[in-house]
């Protein structure tokens, strides 16, 4: 954490003002997660602009794609793209469609909340829905992920503290089912350098021909959060194991949502990705691959603070000559 009462303050004041959005401020929102795409279009030409297109959008809480902000980018500059997006309802704590109307018929939304999907291995004893996106096995060009468990949810499930982890899984289960084969996968993720997301990181790296990390200066530029891009999913030097890595990402759903000492689930721990990769091996064979990766990242992020603690007159954070 951040010795600076101040730095501490403001991330503070920022997560609070994502997760409890009024009408105004989630309008603000919904603007600026169109600037973001933008952003990481303009800097990845990951978005296919010729032909058809048919999207996923996974959103920005726990699978929600409201406001709708990344929808609203592609279809105001695609004309034949068509969407498909899963929220959560407003009234349970999602943010509001704000999708212009004029684009709506070109847009499917399904009301569902992630945490409520069963995708591990096992039937479970609770009530557990099956994804209302899985007749869409194979189907889109392009899949954005972009949720975050809202710290609402955490307070209202203050026992499975986990479930921020079991929502990337289930995003990133939902997405290698989803997306076709030489299509694109745009992922939130947060700090490269922790293992678990280095492992992520090197899944998709071999699923895919291309993948770059991009951190947008529009949102959140102080932060550890960045996009991975991969592009020609299903195509790169491991594109075979497709499948394979989406049925042990299940396993590793299954073991957050009943494993842990009392059954009840646990957060998710560095050998849950060993399929992918080792510790061993991060360092040994993949850590000069993910230094060169993630250095644009840690770079852009490094110029965002320093130009916050300059402008809030932070000294001793920063950086002299």
């Amino acid at each position: 954490g951040w010795s600076d009462e101040t730095l501490n303050d403001h991330f503070a004041r920022q997560r609070a003002s994502a997760d409890t959005a009024g009408h105004e401020l989630s309008l603000i929102w919904f603007n600026r997660m169109k600037d973001v795409l933008r952003e990481v279009d303009k800097g990845t030409y990951c978005i296919e602009w010729t032909g058809p297109l048919q999207f996923l959008d996974l959103g920005r809480v726990p699978i929600s794609c409201c406001p709708g902000g990344f929808t609203s980018y592609i279809l105001n500059h695609h004309p034949r793209a068509t969407g498909v997006g899963v929220s959560l309802e407003e009234a349970k704590g999602g943010h509001p469609y704000l999708l212009e109307h004029r684009l709506r018929s070109r847009f499917t939304l399904h009301s569902a909340d992630i945490l409520s999907f069963n995708l591990g291995t096992q039937s479970p004893d609770g009530e557990v829905d099956h994804p209302p996106i899985a007749e869409y096995k194979r189907h889109f060009g392009l899949v954005l992920v972009d949720g975050h468990y809202l710290r609402a949810q955490r307070a209202a499930h203050p026992d499975t503290p986990w479930d921020r982890h079991r929502v990337l899984i289930s995003q990133l289960i939902l997405a290698l089912q989803t997306v076709k084969i030489g299509g694109t996968l745009i992922v939130k993720m947060s700090h490269p350098e922790a293992v678990p997301v280095a492992k992520l990181i090197r899944m998709l790296d071999l699923l895919s021909q291309t993948v770059r990390l991009w951190k947008p200066w529009s949102l959140h530029s102080t932060r550890g959060s960045f996009y991975v891009v991969a592009q020609g999913v299903g195509l790169g030097e491991r594109g075979d194991r497709l499948q394979h890595y989406a049925s042990q990402l299940k396993e590793v759903w299954q073991k957050l949502y009943s494993g842990g000492k009392q059954g009840r689930g646990r957060f998710m721990v560095d050998s849950d990705f060993d399929f992918v990769i080792t510790n061993e091996d991060v360092v040994e064979t993949y850590l000069h691959r993910l230094v060169k990766l993630a250095t644009p990242v840690w770079r852009r992020q490094a110029v965002a603070l320093q130009q916050w603690f300059i402008k809030h007159n932070i000294t001793s954070y920063v950086l002299t000559p």
